[in-house]
């Protein structure tokens, strides 16, 4: 980009006829002037791009082999990671459904507990059903 150009005697004459003329004259030339400046700068910037580009593709693929070689190893890196990925999600779902395993065990053991625990007592109540049998039979 030129700066001397930019904000040189174009931008004054520009200012100049704004400051002479009035009303929408005016505004018209000093937007023309700066849409003209604007088109320099877009110019100068594509070459620029065009530059910078022709630049980079010489440096960044020096040898087809080599950057072949980059992708094919980039590539088996993301499917890695990916493995990765998965073998941590496929650990943490295992742990989790070791830990629901436990939880069920623990819950079947207090249920058998339970269960046991209900058996003594309907075997005591049925004990005290007969022995209360037997009393009414000998009473009558």
């Amino acid at each position: 980009m030129d700066r001397s150009d930019a904000g040189g005697s174009g931008a004054r004459t520009s200012s100049a006829t704004a400051a002479s003329d009035s009303g929408l004259d005016s505004a018209v030339v000093v937007d023309e002037a700066r849409w003209v400046e604007a088109e320099r700068n877009m110019d100068s910037l594509g070459v620029t791009v065009a530059l910078l580009t022709k630049v980079l593709d010489g440096a960044v693929y020096l040898d087809s082999d080599a950057h072949e070689d980059e992708v094919s190893r980039k590539e088996l890196q993301a499917a890695l990671l990916a493995q990765e990925k998965r073998i941590q999600q496929l650990q943490t779902d295992l742990a989790a459904a070791r830990a629901a395993q436990k939880e069920g065990e623990r819950k079947l053991r207090e249920t058998s507990t339970e269960l046991v625990n209900s058996k003594v007592a309907l075997q005591a109540h049925v004990s005290e059903l007969l022995a209360a049998k037997e009393e009414l039979a000998r009473r009558q």
